[in-house]
């Protein structure tokens, strides 16, 4: 579906008419959003997601002028969202992409109080309808890792894809396409993390406040 909209035009890739807009914008306070019955009290660095967007959904993205750093904006709605999750007692993004065979970065990250580091890949945002008035939107994150600073061991990693299609009767919403599928792949991996047991790890106490705007 993605390629035959393509050749129509502007059609609705998270934006109307070609308009800019903001491409990960949904409310955090939804009632989808999930929640962790506990945190896990960890000190975690987000690192920039790695973009592997196939060129084809880049060349739409430039065409309807979405911002070119969207896997840095992408990110941090990630990091938005895991806090709202209560997924960890601290989350702050990093402000540049990671190398994970760095081992030297990430034991230094550690030295300055961070317990873990997550990244990954960024392979599918987009949203669109056609005509049809059928809709599709499709997010996905692989290779995601979350690595100990203190001992280079995996903690943990996965997948999440949220791939929507449906009938609308309005398709011109087409913009919320890719931000719902979003919401929904950040929610999938909000509950994978929440189900992980880091007692090894859990250093920090929830009496310590979250520093909000803090970056490594």
């Amino acid at each position: 579906m993605l390629g035959r909209i393509l050749a129509a035009g502007c059609v609705g890739f998270v934006a109307i008419g070609c308009a800019s807009v903001q491409p990960a914008s949904y409310s955090l306070q939804d009632s989808e959003i999930f929640i962790a019955p506990h945190p896990h009290f960890l000190n975690v660095a987000v690192a920039v997601l790695e973009d592997r967007r196939s060129a084809e959904e880049k060349s739409w993205a430039t065409q309807r002028k979405l911002p070119s750093n969207l896997a840095e904006i992408v990110t941090e709605r990630m990091v938005q969202h895991l806090r709202v999750s209560h997924v960890f007692s601290r989350i702050r993004v990093m402000s540049e992409p990671l190398n994970p065979s760095s081992s030297d970065r990430i034991r230094q990250l550690g030295s300055q109080g961070i317990d873990a580091v997550l990244f990954g890949e960024l392979v599918h945002f987009y949203g669109q309808s056609d005509s049809d008035h059928r809709i599709e939107g499709h997010v996905q994150f692989v290779n995601l890792k979350l690595v100990s600073t203190r001992t280079g061991q995996l903690l943990w990693e996965g997948t999440t894809d949220k791939l929507l299609r449906r009938q609308e009767k309005d398709p011109g919403r087409a913009n919320v396409y890719a931000a719902e599928a979003l919401r929904g792949a950040i929610n999938q991996l909000a509950i994978q993390l929440a189900d992980q047991s880091f007692s090894h790890l859990q250093v920090y106490s929830s009496d310590q406040p979250e520093i909000r705007h803090w970056r490594v």
